[in-house]
């Protein structure tokens, strides 16, 4: 059983490092939109995405994990 947990929690770990570089590839771009085209749905709903991903990657994320207890309530306490 204790095989399974850290499969999962490797898995888990790949899952949050792939999201975090898509979230430093989506900062990163650039594109270029003509004024006439601003305000176009598609246009906004872009830089809403990039204004987003912005803020996540600059928000500091600390994550609080209780002291005492077991190894199962800690990695619990951890993945969330």
């Amino acid at each position: 059983m204790h095989e399974v947990n850290q499969a999962r929690a490797l898995r888990v770990a790949e899952i949050i490092n792939d999201y975090r570089t898509l979230l430093v590839h989506i900062s990163q771009q650039d594109i270029p939109v003509r004024a006439e085209d601003c305000g176009q749905p598609g246009y906004v709903v872009i830089r809403e995405s990039l204004a987003a991903a912005q803020a996540l990657m600059s928000s500091n994320y600390t994550p609080v994990v209780p002291t005492g207890g077991n190894d199962a309530e800690t990695e619990k306490a951890e993945l969330q």
